[in-house]
């Protein structure tokens, strides 16, 4: 504490001029800077960058979704909303068939146990009438946007595979969402009245 005192009780008493007079003059006539000089971009920074939100996935190209389509039958709405090689893994290694809800295509679980009961007592298919998600595991079933776009096909994951595949269906890091989560949360309500309304 006391050094520091010093040291402001010093810088206090120094005027501008001997300031000017501690401070070194740099010698800038061999400096290389020269202000008239173009700066060249280095585009291989910026792929690098870009590369960084594909966090070491592999592009989905045309070729790639009309084999995946023809594999899988799915539609071109569906696959075309896909990025990544890993991301359509994820969606051929889950239990869900494509399906259409309001006219909006979506991956379906074929798993839903549509009797179970939550803990107060409804059922999966009461839970859905009333818009709210089915549970898996004792945990909502969650609504997942394909290409994470407000009007993306969706998919329904469980908790636990929305999560252990995040970085294989979301750009990492985070980019800025372009989904409106006010929309979809009553996008969200309407989707599982409508599914509950098919069963």
């Amino acid at each position: 504490m006391e050094t520091t005192r010093r040291f402001i009780v010093s810088i206090e008493k120094l005027s501008l001029s001997d300031l000017k007079e501690t401070v070194p003059k740099r010698d800038v006539s061999s400096s290389s800077f020269n202000p008239k000089q173009r700066l060249e971009v280095n585009n291989e920074a910026s792929a690098k960058f870009n590369d960084i939100a594909h966090y070491g996935k592999t592009p989905l190209g045309q070729s790639d979704k009309q084999d995946l389509r023809s594999e899988t039958g799915w539609s071109k709405n569906i696959v075309d909303n896909m990025r990544w090689k890993e991301e359509a893994t994820v969606y051929k290694d889950l239990n869900l068939v494509e399906k259409d809800v309001n006219g909006r295509p979506c991956f379906q679980r074929t798993d839903i146990d549509y009797n179970a009961k939550d803990e107060l007592g409804k059922t999966n298919k009461e839970r859905m009438l009333d818009g709210k998600p089915p549970l898996a595991d004792g945990k909502p079933v969650e609504l997942h946007h394909i290409g994470q776009r407000q009007d993306s096909p969706l998919a329904e994951l469980t908790f636990n595979e929305h999560k252990s595949n995040y970085s294989n269906l979301h750009e990492v890091p985070p980019q800025s969402s372009q989904i409106d989560r006010g929309e979809f949360r009553k996008e969200k309500a309407e989707y599982w009245r409508m599914r509950g309304e098919e069963l």
